[in-house]
């Protein structure tokens, strides 16, 4: 029986010549590519039985840490880092329309936070770790705030992506 922290070998080879000395961050990223492809394995698995449409799947881990501390209770598909960086797939074609959609931005110590449900937010990192401060009204029409803005439409541009595009006009 393998342990919770074993991962096949195929996969933390992958990541032996950036983490030589440092198994367990080695051992995380393995296990992290290991289970984007077995997803992605069913995905794929799903699409080619032509059932995908009509199959709800869904995946995530938690780390214990959402919005408890937090002013709102969003689902995770936002862009706090103590959300981001916790993994949260749904699929459901047929029965789970798009929405509460965002694009966030982060440039030097600033990240702006635009929704489709809520205002505009906007972060100092380094004296805000937390996001706790929105920042958004004093900082509107502010330099910082339009070099953001110009980032993110760069980036919806080199991406084709369609909502930035939408969320930036409504600022």
């Amino acid at each position: 029986m393998s342990s919770p922290n074993s991962v096949p070998e195929k996969y933390e080879a992958l990541y032996q010549d950036l983490y030589p000395h440092d198994e367990k961050r080695r051992k995380y990223y393995a296990m992290c590519t290991a289970i984007d492809d077995a997803v992605g394995d069913l995905l794929k698995t799903l699409d080619d039985k032509g059932i995908a449409e009509n199959t709800l799947v869904v995946f995530t881990s938690e780390h214990g840490h959402l919005f408890d501390h937090r002013w709102n209770d969003h689902s995770k598909r936002l862009c706090y880092d103590i959300v981001a960086r916790i993994p949260l797939l749904m699929r459901f074609p047929a029965a789970i329309a798009s929405g509460g959609e965002e694009r966030c931005v982060v440039s030097d110590d600033w990240k702006l936070i635009l929704s489709t449900v809520r205002k505009p937010e906007l972060y100092h990192l380094p004296s805000d770790p937390g996001e706790w401060q929105n920042r958004w009204q004093e900082m509107a029409s502010s330099e910082t705030v339009a070099n953001l803005k110009a980032h993110l439409q760069a980036w919806a541009n080199k991406t084709r992506d369609k909502l930035a595009p939408v969320l930036l006009t409504k600022i």
